[in-house]
């Protein structure tokens, strides 16, 4: 095995590292988010939305997150959802009301969606052809680890 098809960079150990936390959050919250939002309201609608909206808000960022990545590459789309992630999780503390909890999961959506379309490319772009499918089976058994670990956490 030569030195190009080497599968585990410190650059790839990051961005799975990344790609774990990113996931780990949003599979701890969404585990928890409808027994939350039930101590809000009583009305299943109200708590359907605030489950749902965070997964329409991180599909519509699928449409033109592949734009963005083209235009600005890999790493500053990444670190632009790594910040809107965090800015969502610290508005979780201040949200007083159920249309503010519907828009700080809206915008957690938005950063879910930005960080995992661009870790998703810039994974597969960093792996040596020669083990690409190696490597994002390691890749995806981390969001499957996250399925598993995040919800019995949360």
């Amino acid at each position: 095995m030569n030195s190009d098809s080497k599968l585990w960079t410190p650059q790839f150990i990051i961005a799975v590292l990344i790609q774990f936390g990113a996931n780990f959050g949003f599979f701890l919250l969404y585990s928890t988010i409808g027994i939350y939002a039930t101590s809000m309201t009583s009305v299943e609608l109200y708590i359907g939305i605030v489950t749902g909206v965070f997964t329409f808000a991180s599909l519509f960022t699928r449409f033109f997150s592949g734009k963005m990545i083209k235009q600005f590459s890999c790493k500053p789309i990444i670190l632009f959802g790594l910040a809107i992630n965090v800015l969502s999780f610290v508005a979780y503390f201040f949200r007083h009301s159920l249309p503010l909890l519907i828009a700080v999961r809206m915008l957690n959506g938005l950063g879910h969606g930005f960080t995992t379309a661009a870790l998703a490319t810039f994974i597969s772009t960093m792996l040596p052809p020669a083990r690409l499918l190696e490597g994002l089976g390691y890749s995806m058994m981390m969001i499957t680890l996250c399925a598993a670990i995040g919800p019995t956490v949360g």
